[in-house]
């Protein structure tokens, strides 16, 4: 009986481990993914920046384009 209760607190143990582990495991998987989600957004927004800078050149180019075949 010594023996079964001994073995049934080392599963315990165990047990309460590997729980422990499964949270600590789960937490990085979310603070990863979170980092990844944060890096996602800035690089989104720098290529929309860059994409509204384009837009905006070609648009003034186009403007100049029209203004100078009014004027000539």
């Amino acid at each position: 009986r010594i023996v079964q209760s001994q073995r049934l607190k080392t599963i315990r143990q165990l047990y309460e481990q590997f729980i422990k582990s499964m949270e600590d495991l789960e937490k990085n998987h979310e603070n990863l993914l979170t980092g990844a989600q944060n890096e996602l957004k800035k690089e989104m927004a720098l290529l929309q920046k860059k994409i509204m800078m384009e837009t905006q050149q070609q648009e003034m180019a186009s403007v100049r384009k029209s203004l100078q075949s009014m004027l000539f």
